[in-house]
């Protein structure tokens, strides 16, 4: 077991100063390349600006565009000239060029963002539901004739809804009891209902 465990410890710090020494190899390739890429880019001569051509003999000078001087380089302060330093020339911006007919002048900036043409519309707010309406009078339907032999009478009435009911009694012989429904809206009776001892 002893002698597993010890075979482990060597086998594992074989690895890592192996690893260490592909992390080393990779580092001092990189940095390398990055010095020449650098050493390159120092020993590279700025491009001189090229002169307008001249205009071309028998050319109507009417017709050629309007010639626009070069634009300024702006060059930031540059340290003395030696090993390990770089002379820089920011581009020249949007502000220092004139502007070209049918160009617009000034940065992004300053441009305000042009609303859209086809701007959904609002949705119209919602309509407040109507209050409610009372209801109507019932309308008067005059006089009601109630037909019932002679000798009937009216034992008691009462309001129930729009329907008048009429408890009635008497009237000819086996006539018995009887409650009448009239409806109040249309002034109409609406029937009669018997009250019998036989089925």
């Amino acid at each position: 077991m002893l002698k597993a465990v010890k075979a482990l410890v060597v086998v594992m710090s074989l690895l890592i100063v192996a690893g260490l020494g592909v992390l080393g190899y990779g580092l001092y390739h990189k940095a390398q390349s990055l010095g020449e890429s650098g050493h390159a880019a120092r020993q590279a001569p700025m491009p001189a600006p090229t002169p307008a051509l001249p205009a071309r003999e028998g050319s109507d000078p009417g017709t050629e565009g309007p010639r626009l001087p070069p634009a300024p380089l702006h060059r930031e302060s540059q340290p003395p000239s030696g090993e390990g330093t770089s002379a820089t020339a920011p581009l020249p911006r949007a502000d220092d060029r004139p502007a070209l007919p049918g160009q617009i002048a000034g940065t992004w900036g300053g441009l305000a963002r042009a609303p859209a043409p086809f701007a959904p519309a609002a949705p119209p707010p919602p309509a407040e539901p109507a209050p409610p309406a009372e209801p109507a009078p019932p309308p008067a339907f005059g006089t009601l004739s109630l037909r019932q032999p002679p000798g009937t009478q009216l034992r008691a009435a009462r309001v129930a809804g729009p329907t008048l009911v009429l408890e009635l009694t008497g009237g000819p012989k086996g006539q018995g009891d009887r409650v009448v429904l009239v409806d109040l809206t249309h002034g109409t009776v609406l029937g009669t209902v018997l009250v019998t001892d036989t089925p």
